[in-house]
């Protein structure tokens, strides 16, 4: 066990010295970082299991355990890379996941300063894989206390860096790239929080616009059945939405979306939406007390919209959407929804050239 990377108090595990990782991009190193991340998480004391600088291609998932952090030596140079075999391997999440957990009753999860490399190219993974759409490349959910810090997540085949039903999620100084064209995939996110509690997106730059397979840049959303997303600040952030989504998008469906503050992001390039708020599969639930500030929006299909297009009247309650400007992204704020909405107010909002 050695101390390198570790803070005071913490137990560290360097996946080379400790567990015979290569890191040299050839070696399949998924079974020696596994151990590394299994031995931190019975260490009974927070834990850091350090991946030096090199590529560890790995053909399963890495399952992190509570109270564990992940850490490499900075993006672009610790790389987890995905390799052959791990389409044939059903992660802890039941798709094809590089990096995640899912027991459900988990707290004090990080990962910081590296990149996840999905590899698509190299993994196997198609459109008509059986498990693709459960195959977030980083896929963390029901955990209570979750960073990821200076992370970069690329070449992805579905949602790319994803949380379910967690709490107190911050997600700071990351990047997203999505695949560009493949000929295979569409529903690839860059962020997606799903039924998240106290979550922030702050100072990260995700741009799925490259290419005809990427879809939103940033999504909160609520599946049918699945509860609440309560108090998400997404501020500071660069984003491109993909060729299937928006820039950042809210969408619900029978649950409740409140306290999110979309505010001082610049949103560019996208052929719908900068910023949008959607609905699907029912109309039932309620989208309430959202802020919507300071924005740039530029280039896109369109700027800031409110409301689902296909002509239902989904309740927005207690918006303010305010000095926001949108720039060649076909007018000002508007609102397609109204019948059952209440306390909308646009104002202040601007467009230029």
């Amino acid at each position: 066990m050695s101390d390198a990377g570790a803070t005071r108090g913490d137990a560290c595990f360097d996946v080379r010295l400790d567990y015979g990782a290569v890191g040299d991009g050839g070696a399949n190193d998924g079974p020696a970082v596994q151990a590394a991340l299994t031995a931190a998480g019975t260490a009974g004391v927070p834990a850091v299991v350090h991946l030096r600088a090199g590529t560890y291609s790995t053909d399963r998932c890495l399952d992190v355990p509570d109270n564990v952090t992940v850490r490499g030596d900075g993006i672009g140079r610790t790389i987890i890379k995905g390799r052959s075999g791990l389409a044939s391997v059903r992660s802890v999440n039941g798709g094809y996941t590089l990096l995640g957990q899912a027991s459900g009753a988990s707290e004090n999860i990080a990962v910081r300063d590296l990149t996840v490399d999905a590899h698509h190219a190299g993994v196997g993974v198609t459109s008509s894989s059986t498990y693709r759409e459960h195959s977030s490349i980083v896929d963390f959910r029901g955990i209570a206390g979750l960073t990821f810090e200076n992370v970069e997540v690329k070449n992805g085949w579905f949602w790319h860096l994803t949380s379910w039903h967690s709490s107190d999620v911050m997600v700071r100084n990351c990047r997203v790239t999505g695949p560009g064209t493949t000929g295979m995939y569409d529903q690839c996110d860059g962020i997606h929080l799903a039924s998240v509690t106290r979550g922030s997106i702050i100072g990260c730059h995700v741009d799925q616009g490259a290419g005809q397979d990427g879809d939103d840049g940033i999504a909160i959303h609520v599946f049918p059945g699945d509860g609440a997303c309560t108090d998400v600040v997404i501020a500071d952030n660069i984003v491109r939405g993909g060729h299937h989504g928006s820039g950042i998008d809210l969408a619900n469906s029978d649950g409740v979306i409140t306290g999110v503050t979309i505010g001082n992001n610049v949103i560019w390039g996208c052929r719908r939406e900068g910023i949008a708020t959607n609905w699907f599969s029912s109309f039932t639930g309620s989208t309430q007390d959202v802020v919507i500030a300071n924005n740039v929006v530029r280039d896109c299909g369109a700027g800031i919209v409110l409301g689902d297009s296909s002509g239902n009247d989904a309740p927005y309650r207690n918006f303010v959407v305010s000095g926001n400007l949108c720039s060649r992204s076909g007018g000002a704020p508007s609102q397609v929804s109204t019948a059952n909405s209440s306390n909308i107010n646009l104002v202040n909002n601007y467009t230029g050239a």
